[in-house]
């Protein structure tokens, strides 16, 4: 029920801290790739607004630290995210997409931590990403 997805080598990693709301803090590398650019501005964002930007794939490492007091130190999470609509139009004033996902949890994690990551990744996605898979 649980797997190592390895996506995050070919979009690539950017370093950057991961602060969830009090109920942790971690360090580690985040990585968001989606179809379109999703806010931009109506002048570029113009045609795709409904017809693009519905996917994504959110992808976390925690290098170090806890979410809800379990420890996360080197594990992993990735959300793929489709969307009814451009995920970015909430932004921009628009209704927020009805949201469908798969989690992938780091096979490595025990119980606690694999509910820890995807609470984790619920949370620092604005909600909505998915349940394990």
């Amino acid at each position: 029920m649980k797997r190592i997805l390895i996506l995050a080598a070919v979009v690539g990693l950017a370093a950057s801290p991961l602060m969830a709301g009090g109920k942790g803090l971690l360090n580690g590398q985040y990585v968001e790739a989606r179809t379109a650019e999703v806010f931009t501005g109506g002048c570029i964002m113009g045609s795709e607004a409904e017809t693009m930007g519905k996917q994504a794939v959110l992808a976390w490492k925690v290098g170090h630290g806890s979410f809800n007091g379990v420890s996360l130190d080197g594990l992993s999470v990735v959300a793929a995210v489709a969307g009814d609509k451009n995920l970015g139009l909430q932004e921009i004033g628009g209704a927020r997409a009805n949201v469908k996902s798969a989690m992938f949890v780091d096979e490595r994690a025990n119980p606690a931590q694999q509910l820890a990551l995807v609470a984790m990744a619920n949370e620092l996605s604005g909600g909505g990403v998915g349940t394990i898979v």
